[in-house]
C-alpha cells in the first residue's frame, strides 16, 4: 500500500468506538467548579426552575400613602391641564384621594407595587413642574407682551425707528 496509509488500532470491547457517545466519565466544563451543597452543608441554591414563591397581598393603604398619592396625582393632573389649557382635567381634593385609594387597593390586591424611588421622583417632578411651569409661562406671556408693545411704538413713531416709522429691512413685495 501507499506509505501515507496506516492501518487503525484494533478496538478493545472496552473502549468507546469512533461515533459511540457513552462516556463514563463525563468531562467537566471550564472555569470554576458549583459549590456542591451536600459536602459543607449550606442549603441548595435556587434556581430558575425552582417555582417562585406566591405573593402575599398586601394590607390596606395607610392614611399617609394615601395622602403622598394624592398629592402626586393631584400635581400631574395639575400640570397637565396647564399644559393644555383645559383646566377641567385639575382633580379637587376628594378625587385625588378617591384615585389615590383606588390605585392603592389595585397594587395591594394584584401585587403590582410601584417603587417608592419611582414615586418619591414622580413627586419631586410633579411638584417642580406645578411650581415652575406657572412661572415660566407669566414670564413668556410677559416677554411676549413686551414684544408686542415695543412694535407697537416703533409703528407708532416712539420707538428706535421713529426717523422712519414703519420701516422694515425687507418689505413685502408689492402686490
Amino acid at each position: 500500500m501507499s506509505e501515507f496509509y496506516t492501518a487503525p488500532e484494533p478496538v478493545s470491547e472496552n473502549d468507546a468506538g469512533p461515533g459511540d457517545d457513552f462516556n463514563p466519565q463525563p468531562r467537566r466544563k471550564q472555569g470554576r467548579p458549583r459549590k456542591d451543597a451536600q459536602r459543607d452543608g449550606s442549603p441548595k441554591p435556587e434556581t430558575a426552575s425552582d417555582p417562585k414563591p406566591k405573593r402575599r397581598k398586601k394590607s390596606a393603604p395607610s392614611n399617609d400613602d394615601i395622602a403622598q398619592r394624592a398629592q402626586l396625582l393631584a400635581g400631574i393632573h395639575f400640570t397637565i391641564a396647564m399644559f393644555t389649557g383645559i383646566p377641567e382635567l385639575q382633580l379637587r381634593q376628594e378625587e385625588a384621594f378617591s384615585l389615590a385609594g383606588a390605585s392603592l387597593n389595585f397594587e395591594a390586591e394584584f401585587g403590582f407595587e410601584i417603587d417608592t424611588k419611582v414615586t418619591a421622583a414622580a413627586t419631586l417632578i410633579g411638584t417642580m413642574g406645578a411650581i415652575y411651569v406657572p412661572r415660566f409661562m407669566q414670564f413668556a406671556k410677559r416677554k411676549q407682551d413686551e414684544k408686542q408693545k415695543a412694535d407697537a411704538e416703533d409703528l407708532a413713531g416712539n420707538g428706535p425707528n421713529a426717523i422712519n416709522p414703519g420701516f422694515h429691512p425687507f418689505p413685502q413685495a408689492a402686490e
